[in-house]
């Protein structure tokens, strides 16, 4: 291994690499400023079957505690891992695990959907519960962060002492989001937002045209009525009002890396539609029904309906959290499945 390691800030606007160069310990000795490079990694990801075969661990224990393993970054002589209890952490090829309570998941490269981890020499860049970026050695320890603020479009980059080492806005850097945890589609309406606010402007809300669809972002109806898109013909047109409170969505070539991925984010959108259920009964009282992943309240004549569903198609996988009103009972049982 190196006696040093590198952190690489890709900058937008100069298509160029703003490099930190640290010490193995974490203290940091000067930057530098580079020609960005296209080159394949040079650590390819192998199953967890290769991994285990290699370095000689007993297959079924090592898939009781793991989920997910990369291949051993030569560099560090480690791998990153999911555990079954889905804590990420690194893994030492000699057994040892480390992890760190801060971190959530590791940052994945948008265009591949590959974990970025220790390739070129690198600290590896993980996603915090705060929203920042941490870089981490082999033994999980953060040896900088980028702490970024979303309300100002910046970003700073900080060494372990709490010293400044660098500051962009949004147009010089390119900022990771979270891919694992609900992914980058995920609406963050309630955590902007207390629910009882956002349910009070929802009743409030002027009533008006929709569908009930899968498809989020369209299709839209104009003023007379009709359905922008031709091939939405067919779908009912509904009157009343309806809010996506939260949805994900991942392409095959977004998730087919992680098998874990689809049953794990159904478990997080089931816990979060039994969450939003009991801060609906609190403002709204008991429900007239509720099944599978559809509750109903009626109101006035009306239905206030919390949906769960789930989308599949050509590989692709997406849930929903929607909350409408509308004065017909519609198609719940649809819904629900």
């Amino acid at each position: 291994m190196k006696n040093f390691y590198t952190l690489r800030i890709k900058r937008k606007d100069i298509e160029k690499s703003e490099v930190f160069i640290f010490h193995l310990d974490g203290n940091f000795i000067c930057k530098k400023l580079e020609e960005q490079f296209n080159e394949d990694k040079p650590f390819k990801r192998r199953s967890l079957e290769n991994i285990v075969n290699l370095y000689g661990y007993d297959l079924t224990l090592f898939q009781k505690v793991f989920s997910f393993c990369t291949d051993i970054y030569e560099n560090v002589d480690a791998a990153i891992v999911r555990r079954r209890d889905c804590k990420w952490g690194i893994f030492h090829k000699e057994g040892v695990f480390f992890n760190n309570e801060i971190v959530i998941e590791p940052v994945v490269e948008k265009k591949d959907c590959e974990i970025v981890g220790f390739t070129y020499d690198s600290f590896a860049p993980f996603y915090t519960k705060e929203g920042n970026v941490a870089f981490v050695n082999r033994n999980c320890e953060i040896v900088s962060t980028l702490k970024i603020n979303r309300k100002n479009r910046e970003a700073a980059l900080f060494d372990k002492k709490g010293i400044i080492l660098g500051k962009w806005n949004f147009n010089e850097i390119s900022i990771p989001e979270e891919f694992f945890f609900f992914g980058g589609n995920f609406s963050n309406l309630i955590k902007k937002n207390d629910f009882n606010v956002l349910y009070k402007k929802f009743m409030d809300k002027k009533y008006g045209n929709f569908l009930i669809h899968s498809e989020i972002h369209g299709p839209k109806i104009n003023r007379k009525n009709k359905l922008i898109r031709n091939d939405m013909k067919g779908y009912k047109v509904y009157y009343g009002k309806i809010l996506i409170l939260s949805y994900v969505y991942y392409t095959k070539h977004q998730w087919s890396n992680y098998n874990f991925l689809i049953k794990y984010i159904w478990y997080l959108f089931k816990n979060e539609y039994d969450n939003f259920k009991k801060k609906i009964i609190r403002l709204a009282g008991t429900p007239s029904l509720s099944y599978g992943g559809c509750t109903i309240w009626k109101i006035n004549n009306e239905f206030l309906v919390l949906d769960l569903f789930s989308d599949r198609g050509n590989g692709d996988f997406g849930y929903q959290i929607r909350m409408y009103i509308c004065d017909e009972f519609l198609r719940h049982t649809e819904i629900a499945d």
